[in-house]
């Protein structure tokens, strides 16, 4: 038991959102015990603007991102950007405890003028000593006809 016990802090500690987690066992009865399990985790929603000129050319950035959204550990980040070599759109999302599982799972989008990317992530990880499976792919996809027609404008 006390093996499992420090395995779960270890895993609780694991999650960038948590900066502190304990286990405290917590008599009963006679026969049964009770855990206590305290954290503290960080929640944070970063949105953030930039304007810049350089050169005679315009860009601006936009991003929004959150980290632990509504205490679930989930990410989302949500992005747009303008300058002189492209436009673009990005969104990201990321479940390390899908459905209420120990299945990750992440999902990327990037638009630009000069391409774009998709991704997508499905794994189960080692979370504890005696897991018997883990596993996982991750696809990406990448529009190659975007890619280079960007490489060629680039070379004129």
């Amino acid at each position: 038991m006390h093996r499992v016990v420090q395995e779960t802090e270890r895993v609780l500690r694991g999650n960038d959102y948590l900066y502190d987690a304990w286990i405290r066992p917590c008599p009963f009865d006679g026969k049964t015990v009770d855990l206590e399990v305290r954290t503290r985790d960080t929640w944070t929603l970063n949105p953030g603007i930039n304007f810049s000129r350089q050169g005679g050319a315009n860009s601006c950035v936009s991003r929004t991102r959150g980290k632990n959204l509504l205490g679930n550990g989930q990410r989302l980040s949500f992005g747009w950007s303008n300058d002189v070599d492209r436009t673009s759109l990005d969104f990201e999302f990321f479940d390390p405890h899908f459905h209420s599982t120990w299945t990750r799972l992440g999902v990327a989008y990037s638009d630009a003028d000069d391409g774009s990317t998709k991704a997508i992530r499905v794994d189960r990880p080692f979370f504890a000593l005696d897991t018997k499976r883990a596993g996982g792919v991750y696809l990406y996809d990448l529009d190659p006809q975007r890619a280079a027609l960007r490489i060629r404008r680039q070379r004129r």
